[in-house]
């Protein structure tokens, strides 16, 4: 009984080590989970009919070229960080972002496209 529960253990390891990778994992679209919620969100903000649909999305290979002048408008749902849409915090977002994804929206109503910026910005603590 006492081998048996020693074996246990590292298979219990295991299968929690292959949880948290898979949680990380990129999904079909490929944005990380948390990017993916984020996007839902936008697209249900900003087309609360389900007129919108992603067309297709590409991750920057640079994102240190996203600057500050770069972007317009932020959505978000941060606690440390000011957005313009949705509920934030009080710092300013920091530039450049750690990650970023280009998403072309399609909306079906008017057959037009709209490019965003989906960027993942990362906060320092002092």
């Amino acid at each position: 009984m006492k081998r048996e529960a020693l074996l246990l253990v590292p298979l219990l390891l295991l299968v929690v080590l292959v949880g948290v990778v898979a949680a990380e994992i990129p999904d079909s679209l490929g944005l990380p989970a948390a990017a993916q919620i984020r996007l839902d969100h936008y697209i249900a903000h900003v087309s609360p009919l389900d007129a919108t649909t992603v067309r297709s999305i590409a991750r920057a290979e640079k994102p240190w070229n996203f600057v500050e002048d770069t972007s317009q408008a932020t959505f978000g749902d941060s606690a440390h960080f000011q957005v313009d849409y949705g509920s934030a915090g009080s710092l300013p977002l920091p530039f450049p972002p750690k990650e970023l994804w280009c998403v072309l929206l399609e909306r079906r109503d008017t057959s037009t496209g709209d490019a965003v910026a989906g960027a993942a910005h990362e906060h320092v603590r002092s």
